[in-house]
């Protein structure tokens, strides 16, 4: 049924009623009316013409879409005129041999005619019959009788449907107790979700769920169900987060509104922590074998988990958005696997009275007359689609949404598949971090002399791991039965639980996924210290090769002193000043640095050491003089201490620009001009002494040149001209000292392109006040 949630709409991923309520845009035009009693703005002004996606079928007479699997399928279906069940092919198809053909063109098997059921769903299987069916005297503990007799599941009385030929199980409804979570319908007696009442649609055959539900604020909201600290404990339920837990419908998650108080149902996977990844995580090769998909993540899987619709890959990379167009369950289309193994057969091999899987796995089909295609082994696909555990069906309990794992068609025959319904998982440093202890629980009623093997498997890992032998017990110690066996430390598992009763191994259907406890690292390597000026020493290594963890800082050591500094560091670099040595850094001292690491276990060993003698000191720019003055030179000269320099390093910036950019020189004497500058303007200065690469003090100072400065650009302004073409027009400037001016234009990615003064950012026009310039699309520039 549709969930309906009052005020406020989220533009993007709900529609809003009249009514003030939300809905899914998908149900926006789709032939039927969402938006609750006497509301249709979700059906106002809609094309008449409104298709249906692929996957679905249109009524004729009201548009309405309804999933693709419902045409033709002997049930009505489009309630305005019947066309989903128009021209269809139903011919005369049954086996006369083995089958019988009901009234309504259903074909059923001859065993199940005049057997005391509808199987035709029409009666005509239970008329005329001459056959004395016999009764049974008594029903089990978990069956109901009905008046003629036949026995059907208790699960089945007063749910508003009949399921006794004599309707003798919805009779007296009104005295059957609903569970707390429940809503009963006044007069006919049935029980639906507490939720469902009041949300807009009608779900008890007496429409007393809908009854009384109008306020000055319209309709009622959903009302969700009781507050449970388990919401396991009730099927298809989801629990909130929160003090209190709060349980709702499994499919009120991410359907575009947010029932959970705090949102939790709606959050998208990137705004979630890190969750336990619940698949079978596959060994990697650098190479994949012939058999093998290769992940987007590196790890390799068999072909046929390829598209399974169940992920196996750590970035789900298997299970790609096209994967109906373009393989089936691993197999190419026509073809099915052999259940475990990655080997595929053609479908009309499956049952053709020939084993041709090498497992046998054909062999259980050779009478089967349907296929599941989509599901993994340990599950069943329900007919809105959804795969759930197969021990989930016939369990007398509706797992599906639309209640198709209980139809007797498909019980009649029904085995009992045995799994875990859950694992868990737990490691405690204070006992030992190689190994984890695991339990599992089975549902309720599977009982009997069940042998369990637990799994594991290492994400990166060749093989999985499975326990040496099979055990009563249900719980286990991972890597406690041999050496090789033991966990590795940080490193991501996903364990499992085979079932196995009476010689029969089931296929699980839960897998749970855990991160292995952080482990000793080993040592930081590499270790080498460089000199970039006479202030400061720095430290570069490389990252441990086995950091077993999460690395969370370095202490980098050296000395003297006696007793070392230690200093910490957030990565693999760090520079030290003589503010942090203390004292300072002594020329001609020899001094020992070495690095350690720690990860959530702990501090690591020391690296090997590495000395490092502290270079003499550098020359020091004492004063300076400005020499020659003109409107686009100046010279400049400077004086040393006695201290020895190689060459000198001059910067000098225009300080009266927006950007500054500033320009370099170099020389080897105490004096340079420098040319090419604009006429009155002020620039600062830095001049730098270097010797043997190690650079000296900074000595910073300020010129300008004379006369009058350079009129500056007004009016700029931008336009495009076409896709990736833009325009740039300024006013022309007026100055007297010249007819004809030159413009620069300089443009990049940012300050620093424009800055490193590259010729491909820089274009140079004579006399014209504009210039078309051409960038890449879609990229921003200033």
């Amino acid at each position: 049924m549709n969930g309906i949630c009052e005020s406020n709409c989220n533009d993007k991923t709900t529609f809003k009623c009249k009514s003030g309520f939300c809905i899914l845009p998908r149900w926006r035009c789709d032939g039927q009316p969402d938006c609750g009693p006497g509301d249709t703005s979700d059906e106002d002004n809609c094309d008449v013409e409104n298709k249906c996606p692929e996957n679905q079928f249109q009524c004729i007479t009201d548009k309405k879409c309804i999933p693709g699997s419902w045409r033709c399928d002997l049930d009505v279906d489009c309630e305005s005129d019947a066309s989903d069940e128009a021209d269809c092919p139903y011919g005369n198809t049954c086996n006369s041999m083995d089958h019988f053909q009901c009234s309504n063109k259903r074909c059923i098997l001859k065993t199940w005619v005049c057997d005391g059921q509808d199987d035709c769903e029409d009666g005509s299987d239970e008329r005329n019959c001459t056959i004395s069916i016999p009764v049974p005297s008594s029903c089990a503990l978990n069956e109901f009788q009905c008046s003629n007799k036949r026995c059907i599941s208790s699960a089945w009385v007063c749910d508003g449907d009949a399921d006794c030929l004599d309707s003798s199980d919805e009779r007296n409804c009104t005295g059957n107790p609903c569970p707390s979570y429940k809503f009963r319908c006044t007069k006919s007696g049935e029980c639906i979700m507490k939720s469902w009442v009041c949300d807009g649609d009608v779900d008890c055959g007496d429409h007393t769920d809908e009854f009384n539900c109008t306020s000055t604020g319209g309709l009622t909201p959903p009302k969700l169900p009781d507050n449970m600290f388990n919401c396991s404990e009730m099927d298809q339920m989801f629990q909130c987060s929160g003090s209190e837990p709060v349980c709702i419908p499994v499919f009120w998650v991410n359907d575009g509104v947010e029932d959970c108080p705090l949102g939790d149902d709606e959050l998208d996977q990137e705004d979630e922590p890190t969750p336990p990844t619940t698949v079978t995580l596959r060994p990697s090769f650098k190479v994949c074998l012939d058999n093998h998909f290769q992940c987007n993540s590196g790890e390799c899987i068999f072909l046929s988990k390829y598209c399974d619709n169940f992920p196996d890959c750590q970035d789900k990379s298997d299970e790609p958005a096209n994967c109906d167009s373009v393989i089936e369950r691993g197999c190419p289309k026509g073809f099915i696997k052999c259940g475990l193994s990655s080997i595929c057969i053609r479908l009309e091999k499956l049952r053709d009275g020939v084993i041709d899987c090498p497992n046998g796995f054909d062999a259980e089909f050779a009478n089967s007359t349907t296929i599941d295609e989509t599901c993994n082994p340990g599950q069943f696909k329900c007919d809105d689609g959804d795969c759930r555990p197969l021990y989930q069906l016939c369990n007398q309990e509706a797992n599906c949404m639309d209640s198709s794992d209980e139809r007797v068609d498909v019980c009649r025959n029904h085995k009992t598949v045995y799994q875990v319904a859950g694992v868990s998982v737990e490691q405690y440093d204070d006992v030992s971090r190689e190994t984890a202890f695991m339990e599992w629980w089975v549902p309720a009623g599977l009982n009997g002399p069940l042998e369990f093997l637990p799994s594991y498997c290492e994400v990166s890992a060749q093989l999985c791991q499975n326990s040496t032998k099979w055990t009563k017990e249900r719980k286990y110690e991972i890597g406690s039965e041999t050496e090789a066996r033991k966990l590795k430390s940080y490193t991501n598992y996903s364990v499992t639980v085979y079932v196995r009763k009476n010689g029969t191994i089931y296929p699980p259907a839960v897998y749970e996924h855990f991160l292995s406890l952080q482990g000793p690292s080993s040592v930081p390597y590499n270790v080498s210290v460089t000199q970039p000026d006479v202030y400061n020493l720095c430290v570069t290594w490389n990252k441990p090769h086995y950091p077993n963890g999460q690395i969370t800082e370095y202490s980098v050591f050296f000395t003297p002193p006696i007793p070392p500094v230690a200093v910490v560091s957030l990565s693999e670099k760090l520079c030290i000043t003589n503010t942090q040595s203390n004292p300072d850094f002594t020329p001609g001292t020899n001094y020992t640095f070495w690095v350690a690491a720690r990860n959530g276990f702990g501090s690591t060993n020391s690296s090997k050491p590495v000395s490092y003698i502290f270079h003499e000191d550098v020359g020091k720019v004492v004063s300076s003089t400005i020499g020659t003055v003109t409107e686009s030179s100046v010279v400049l000269q400077w004086s040393s201490n006695e201290r020895p320099v190689s060459e000198y390093e001059i910067t000098y910036e225009n300080l009266a620009g927006s950007y500054q950019f500033p320009d370099k020189l170099t020389t080897k004497t105490p004096s340079i001009t420098i040319e090419n500058l604009p006429p009155g303007t002020k620039f600062r200065f830095r001049i730098v002494p270097i010797h043997e690469g190690v650079y000296g003090a900074v000595y910073r100072g300020y010129f300008s040149t004379k006369g009058k400065p350079w009129p500056k650009i007004q009016g700029l302004k931008l336009s495009i001209a076409k896709q990736n073409v833009v325009t740039a027009n300024w006013s022309p400037v007026m100055d007297d000292r010249s007819k004809i001016w030159t413009y620069v234009v300089f443009y990049g990615k940012s300050v620093r392109d424009i800055a490193n003064n590259s010729m491909i950012h820089r274009i140079i026009i004579s006399i014209n006040n504009n210039v078309k310039i051409s960038f890449f699309v879609s990229q921003e520039y200033i």
